[in-house]
């Protein structure tokens, strides 16, 4: 371990800059990290070498691992994928398969997480069955398992997914290897608990969320499949079992899936289906690639390899085409998500058993989160003039209703992230675009545009708000004696020794100054006849 001694200021963390935008903030304070550093080049620091930790070591066996892979007579993509089933590390695959994966709906292939560590318990409770035959034999069985999951554990570098997924799947092989009769959801719910006792900020982690809500639905709604499709075939029965396997895990996660990432693929089923048997086959092969690197059998081993990987990937590219099934920007808040819960749990119940009371809940709870959903983005739905944060840019936003248009320059017709997140979150059915106008009247305020490039005839309209962009060169104490404005905003187009500069003016002349790089960006509530007015050049 190494300590870094330096002294430095603390410094906050900054809030999101526009509506909707990812709360780093908010994202770190969950993880127990509430501020921040910066260092210079000529920042003065001491370092000085501590005691092994037990994560410092697992890095170095993690990059040991690393490096013996880079050796390997493999193509760079089979290589990235082998780090990425081993050590966790994706980001060497390249941006487009990884585009593919996700669209396709199996991105969690690529990450080391329960899938992989099930996977390899299978594959470990398969090479170890001969000692299953006796009481003590389980044991043993179970405490090799349990030894090897936890190396595994260990070589990837002790990554948070691969500790939970890991905990997770050793309290199953403990359960197994002591023959007592148990119950697979209380055997999740202690795995759970002893890491939400090390370390209570998991509640909070996505990743944690996504793999206990998976493996629940795989425990509580495969049984219920089961109950209406196990054919005897045993190709079939694979193929059922697959299929099953999958609708289960992602009903489990699908509310999560929508709230977190507002985006559902149709196309799921086949992708599972052609993707995970090659992945279980993957891990078997990679695992003897390394064991014999060297021998004469991993030449052929990596041929196999090789050309698996090139199906995988061959198969997320054919069923990321189709485009139609991928329902992207889905608006999906978090009293929705718990509604979805709900309906999915009392849909279930009544599967199991068919009662008028059971049907009357299922109905009820339909018709809530439908009232919810029209309440909150039909009747209450607000209308907003905006300025948006955005280096080097100016883009301003009138929401009417679930209509949005966005006014920005003629050269910047690009879809920015925040964007479409605003679009997403707030259930905008129709968005259109138009060029960034000079003036506007927005519910009784003249606003005008100032940029390096303008020169006005002030004398005809009263104008109370100003936006400035651009870094204009003006002479801003006459220009606010002319206008007596009450309202100056700089948006982020501008260079910020300028905004400080306005802002000590303003500050003098006793007039709000709002800066979208410092305050974030500028929100204005309109009612329905003053956007109308907004949405018109004067």
């Amino acid at each position: 371990m190494t300590y870094y001694f330096l002294k430095i200021q603390l410094s906050p963390i900054s809030p999101p800059k526009n509506p909707h935008g990812f709360d780093y903030k908010n994202f770190l304070e969950r993880k127990g990290i509430f501020h921040k550093i910066s260092m210079h080049q000529n920042t003065t620091y001491v370092i000085r070498k501590g005691t092994k930790s037990v994560n410092g070591m697992a890095s170095l066996a993690r990059n040991f691992i690393a490096k013996k892979i880079d050796k390997l007579h493999i193509n760079p993509t089979a290589q990235a994928f082998l780090k990425a089933f081993y050590l966790g590390k994706r980001g060497e695959i390249p941006d487009k398969i990884k585009t593919d994966y996700k669209n396709s709906g199996v991105i969690h292939i690529l990450a080391l997480s329960g899938l992989h560590v099930g996977i390899l318990l299978k594959i470990l409770e398969f090479l170890l069955y001969p000692l299953a035959r006796s009481k003590p034999g389980r044991k043993i069985r179970s405490l090799l398992i349990i030894k090897i999951l936890w190396s595994f554990a260990f070589v990837t570098g002790l990554s948070p997914s691969i500790v939970r997924a890991v905990t997770m799947f050793s309290c199953f092989a403990l359960a197994s290897g002591l023959n007592r009769e148990s119950n697979s959801i209380n055997t999740l719910s202690i795995s759970a608990f002893l890491l939400l006792i090390l370390n209570p900020n998991y509640v909070y982690d996505v990743g944690f969320q996504l793999s206990y809500s998976a493996v629940l639905g795989l425990l509580i709604v495969t049984p219920i499949l089961n109950r209406f499709w196990s054919p005897k075939h045993v190709l079939i029965k694979s193929i059922a079992t697959l299929l099953k396997v999958s609708v289960a895990a992602q009903l489990g996660i699908l509310p999560l899936g929508l709230y977190y990432f507002h985006q559902l693929t149709g196309m799921f089923f086949l992708a599972n289906l052609l993707v995970v048997p090659a992945l279980v086959v993957c891990l078997w092969l990679g695992i003897l690639i390394i064991i014999f690197e060297g021998f004469k059998i991993s030449e052929w081993l990596a041929y196999g390899f090789e050309n698996l990987i090139d199906l995988m990937n061959t198969s997320a590219h054919l069923v990321a085409k189709f485009e139609f099934l991928l329902f992207k920007n889905i608006t999906f808040d978090f009293y929705m998500m718990v509604l979805f819960y709900i309906i999915i749990v009392l849909f279930f119940k009544y599967i199991i058993s068919k009662t008028f009371k059971k049907i009357a809940l299922l109905l009820t709870s339909v018709l809530i989160f439908q009232f919810y959903v029209l309440f909150v983005f039909k009747i209450n739905s607000k209308n907003e003039f905006i300025v948006f944060q955005k280096t080097k840019h100016t883009i301003l936003g009138f929401k009417n209703g679930t209509n949005f248009e966005i006014h920005n320059t003629e050269k910047n017709n690009e879809q920015f992230s925040f964007i479409e997140d605003y679009i997403t979150n707030e259930g905008i059915n129709k968005t259109s675009k138009s060029h960034l106008k000079r003036f506007y009247s927005i519910d009784n305020h003249n606003l005008i545009i100032i940029d390096s490039l303008s020169h006005f005839d002030l004398k005809s309209v009263k104008f109370d708000w100003i936006l400035l962009r651009n870094s204009p060169k003006i002479n801003l104490e006459k220009l606010i004696k002319i206008l007596k404005p009450k309202l100056i905003i700089a948006d982020g187009s501008n260079y910020k020794s300028y905004v400080k500069r306005r802002q000590k003016t303003c500050a003098k002349k006793s007039i709000y100054f709002h800066d979208t790089f410092e305050d974030g960006a500028f929100i204005y509530n309109l009612n329905h006849q003053g956007l109308k007015e907004g949405l018109k050049a004067l």
